[in-house]
């Protein structure tokens, strides 16, 4: 059974500024707490996307590559881990244990699908093995500090987009 999680990811002062900028977002909190500039987000990817559109209109799903790679960030496809739950899975599906297995090492940038169809981006930072739930930083709603919420880990996983790199671990 996988064990309690808990990277430290801060929140504070870490809310989008719009709703275009959960990307943005997300990327700064894994940079303070990893204890990186969280300015140089910005420069590292200015030289690889077209920033200004990104800022406005949000970050194009074939930019998460570009955008790891600039960032010193493995990646992987979604489809490793937004699997439906298994008839043989007991406790977490195949892609929750696929995920968690990348959050051992550190906080994770994650790619999901909303309820109204649109994606959003979260940092998973913890597990919670008391009742199976992950826990993340969600920058939304903003405009100020993003705000920690748990969900149950299948459907967490289950709600990763499809795109190459929706799922980001820095190397530290």
């Amino acid at each position: 059974m996988p064990s309690n999680i808990n990277h430290w990811v801060p929140t504070e002062g870490l809310g989008q500024k719009t709703f275009q900028q959960c990307w943005y977002a997300s990327y700064r909190m894994i940079y303070w707490s990893l204890g990186k500039n969280i300015d140089s987000v910005k420069t590292k990817l200015e030289t690889v996307i077209d920033f200004p559109e990104a800022m406005k209109e949000g970050l194009l799903d074939n930019d998460y590559m570009k955008c790891a790679t600039a960032l010193g960030f493995d990646a992987w496809l979604g489809k490793h881990f937004n699997q439906k739950r298994g008839w043989s899975d007991v406790g977490m599906s195949d892609g929750a244990e696929a995920l968690y297995a990348v959050l051992k090492k550190g906080p994770v940038w994650v790619s999901r699908k909303n309820d109204s169809g649109s994606f959003h981006i979260t940092v998973l930072r913890g597990y919670d093995d008391s009742d199976g739930y992950f826990v993340y930083n969600n920058p939304y709603p903003g405009p100020k500090d993003a705000v920690v919420q748990r969900m149950r880990s299948d459907f967490y996983a289950r709600g990763i987009t499809y795109a190459a790199g929706s799922v980001q671990r820095s190397r530290k």
